[in-house]
C-alpha cells in the first residue's frame, strides 16, 4: 500500500510539474526581435548646401544636416556594425535574433543610389546569417531630406555637377522595392517559421497615387512554431496621409514629415479600403498570443503635433489632451479620430505592443503605456522607441522574453536590451582622439581646408589639434561655416577613409570598433556633447559613452 502511494505521489508530481511547465510555456515570448532604424544613407551626388539642407536651415532647426563623416562614409559602415551587433547575443555569443525589423529611414532623400546601398547591405547580411529581415517605409525613404515632396528640390538634393542621373524614387517605387525585399525572406530555406504577406497587388493597381492620396504598403508577419506561442506583427505605413489634417498647409511651410499618419476612412464608391480598415480585417481573422504594431512614427506622432518624445510624458498625456480637444471641438474636423480607431487592432490576448523609431533618441527611453479609443479608452499598448544607427549614441535593440536582471522590462512577458554600437573599448578611447589630433597637426596645411582652419589654429592647448583633425575628417560642426563647400565634403571623405585605413593597419584594431567610435565622436560633436576640456581625458570619453 505504501509502495502504491509513493507511485501515485510520483505520478502526481510529474503530471503537475508538466502542467506547470506547460503554463510557463504558454506565457513565454517565443522569439528575439532585432530593431534598428534611421541609418539615412546619403547620396554622394547631392549638394551639401541647398534649401532644406542649407546652412541657414541647419542653424535654425539644428537637425537638417549631419557631419559629412556620418553622411558620406560612416552611415553605411555603421549599418554593417549594427547588423553584426544583432547577430551577437549577450556576452558576444554567436546566436542573436530570430528576425529583424528595420523601422524606416534607411535613405536620406529616397535617391536610387541611397536605396541600392541600403538594400545591398541588408541583403548581404540576410544571406550570410539566414536571419529574415523585414522593412517598412520612413519619411526619408521617399521625401527629400525627410520633408520635401517637390520633385525639383528632390532632384537637386540628389544630382549635381553633370554626374550620371540619380533619380529620386517615388513612394510607389520605394514601396515596390520594400515589398520585393520583404517577400524574399519567405523564400529563405533557413526561414521556416515566419511568413510575410502584404497588399502590393493593391499598390500596383493604385500606383498613380502618393502619400497624400492613399498609397500605402501594409505588411503582416506571422510567426508560428509547434509548441510555442504565436506572434503577429503589423508593418504599418505611417506615411499614409490621405485622411490626415494637412499640417503642412496650416503652417504654410509646404512639407511633410513632422508628423505621421495612417488612413482610416474608406471610400465605398471607389471600393478603396483605408489602411486601418485593411488591418482591422486582418485583426478580426486572427487571434495571436502576441500582437505587435511596428511603424516608423511613434503612435503619439500620428496626426498630432506633439513636442514630447516617447517616454517623456507619463501615460501619454499629450494624446489625452488631444482627445479632449477633438471630442469637445471636433478639431481637426474629425468625427471619428484615428486614435479611437486604433482600438480595433488590439489582440484578444491583451498582449499588445508598439515598436517605433523616427525620434533619434540618444538612448532608448523607458517603455510607455499607450492609450487608444479616445479619452475613455484603454491603456492598451506597451510601447518602445528605438534610436538611430548613426546618431549619438548609436544603438540597436533586441526584444525578447523578459528575464529579471538580464534585460529591461516592458511588461511581465516581454523585455528589451539596448545595445550600443561602441562598447567603450578603453584602448581606443585613448588612442583614437590622440590619432585625430596628430592627423590635424599633420594635415592642417591641406589647401582644401585653409580658409576653414585659420581661426581654429590660432587657439592654444592640445584640444585645438583635436578639433582641427575632426574638422579635416568631417566629424565636427565646421561644415556649417560659410567656407565649407561640396569640395570640402569630398576632401574630408577622402581624408577619413585614409585615416581609418592607416589607423587600423598601424594598430591592428577591430575595424568595427574603430568605425563605431568614430561615429560616436561625430554624433557627439553634432549633439554638442564633447566639452572643450575633454581633449584626451579617459574619464571624459567614458562619460561620453554613457557608461560611467
Amino acid at each position: 500500500m505504501k509502495r502504491l502511494y509513493c507511485i501515485l505521489l510520483l505520478a502526481y508530481s510529474v503530471l503537475t510539474g508538466c502542467a506547470t511547465e506547460q503554463r510557463l510555456q504558454e506565457t513565454r515570448f517565443p522569439i528575439k526581435i532585432g530593431l534598428l532604424a534611421d541609418t539615412q544613407i546619403t547620396s554622394d551626388n547631392g549638394f551639401s548646401d541647398f534649401i532644406f539642407r542649407s546652412k541657414d536651415a541647419d542653424r535654425f532647426i539644428d537637425v537638417a544636416v549631419r557631419p559629412p563623416a556620418l553622411e558620406r562614409y560612416l552611415a553605411e559602415e555603421m549599418l554593417d556594425v549594427a547588423l553584426k551587433k544583432l547577430t551577437q547575443d549577450a556576452n558576444g555569443e554567436k546566436k542573436g535574433v530570430d528576425v529583424i525589423l528595420y523601422l524606416g529611414d534607411g535613405a536620406n532623400s529616397g535617391g536610387t543610389d541611397e536605396m541600392e546601398t541600403l538594400f545591398a547591405a541588408l541583403n548581404k547580411y540576410r544571406q550570410e546569417t539566414g536571419i529574415p529581415i523585414f522593412m517598412l517605409i520612413g519619411n526619408h525613404d521617399y521625401l527629400g531630406a525627410g520633408t520635401v515632396a517637390s520633385p525639383g528640390i528632390r532632384f537637386a538634393l540628389l544630382n549635381r555637377d553633370g554626374r550620371p542621373p540619380n533619380p529620386a524614387l517615388s513612394k510607389y517605387q520605394v514601396l515596390k522595392k520594400i515589398s520585393t525585399f520583404n517577400n524574399a525572406s519567405n523564400k529563405m530555406p533557413t526561414n521556416k517559421n515566419f511568413r510575410y504577406i502584404d497588399n502590393f497587388a493593391m499598390v500596383e493597381r493604385n500606383k498613380h497615387l502618393d502619400h497624400q492620396t492613399g498609397l500605402y504598403l501594409s505588411g503582416r508577419i506571422w510567426y508560428s512554431e509547434y509548441g510555442k506561442d504565436s506572434v503577429e506583427i503589423f508593418m504599418v505605413d505611417s506615411s499614409d496621409y490621405k485622411d490626415a489634417p494637412d499640417w503642412s498647409k496650416l503652417a504654410k511651410l509646404g512639407f511633410y514629415g513632422s508628423v505621421g499618419s495612417v488612413s482610416y476612412k474608406d471610400v465605398p464608391e471607389g471600393n478603396f479600403l483605408s489602411q486601418l480598415s485593411h488591418f482591422k480585417k486582418l485583426a478580426k481573422s486572427s487571434a495571436p498570443d502576441y500582437r505587435i504594431i511596428a511603424s516608423h512614427y511613434p503612435k503619439d506622432h500620428l496626426d498630432r503635433i506633439t513636442f514630447a518624445k516617447p517616454g517623456e510624458v507619463p501615460l501619454n498625456m499629450t494624446n489625452m489632451m488631444w482627445d479632449v480637444v477633438e471630442g469637445t471641438f471636433n478639431f481637426p474636423a474629425f468625427t471619428e479620430t484615428l486614435n479611437e480607431s486604433l482600438e480595433d487592432l488590439l489582440a484578444p490576448s491583451r498582449r499588445n505592443y508598439w515598436f517605433s523609431a523616427h525620434t533619434h533618441v540618444t538612448t532608448m527611453p523607458r517603455p510607455e503605456k499607450l492609450i487608444v479609443g479616445g479619452i475613455l479608452g484603454d491603456i492598451a499598448f506597451d510601447a518602445i522607441n528605438v534610436g538611430s544607427t548613426t546618431d549619438y549614441r548609436a544603438h540597436v535593440a533586441i526584444v525578447e522574453q523578459f528575464v529579471s536582471y538580464h534585460n529591461n522590462r516592458i511588461d511581465k512577458f516581454v523585455g528589451f536590451r539596448e545595445i550600443p554600437l561602441f562598447d567603450c573599448n578603453e584602448e581606443l578611447l585613448q588612442t583614437i582622439p590622440k590619432a585625430i589630433a596628430e592627423y590635424g597637426r599633420k594635415h592642417y596645411s591641406d589647401p582644401d581646408f585653409q580658409l576653414c582652419l585659420q581661426d581654429m589654429i590660432k587657439g592654444s592647448g592640445t584640444g585645438v589639434w583635436l578639433n582641427v583633425g575632426a574638422a579635416i575628417l568631417g566629424m565636427n560642426k565646421t561644415y556649417r561655416e560659410n567656407c565649407w563647400r561640396d569640395e570640402q565634403t569630398e576632401a574630408s571623405e577622402k581624408h577619413l577613409r585614409k585615416f581609418v585605413t592607416d589607423f587600423i593597419g598601424r594598430t591592428e584594431s577591430n575595424p568595427d570598433d574603430v568605425i563605431a567610435f568614430l561615429g560616436l565622436i561625430a554624433g557627439a560633436y553634432e549633439d554638442e556633447k564633447i566639452p572643450d576640456d575633454c581633449e584626451f581625458s579617459l574619464s571624459c570619453w567614458k562619460k561620453l559613452c554613457n557608461l560611467q
